[in-house]
């Protein structure tokens, strides 16, 4: 997602914002749930990315601010 932002490249910015407010309305119609893994303080980020790297790992890992 950080690539169309980061090179201008506007076309692919507004399908993916398209995509994502998709994604937002079937997450409020409970069509769409994420699997959280583990959440980390921002300040644990490194011992996130070592679980990360780890692998055999399922769901997503939140970092908190």
């Amino acid at each position: 997602m950080l690539t169309p932002m980061m090179k201008g490249l506007t076309e692919a910015q507004e399908d993916q914002a398209k995509i994502l407010q998709q994604c937002g309305r079937l997450f409020d119609q409970g069509k769409l749930k994420i699997n959280v893994n583990k959440t980390f303080a921002l300040d644990d980020a490194m011992e996130a990315h070592r679980m990360l790297e780890g692998g055999s790992m399922i769901g997503k890992i939140v970092l908190t601010i």
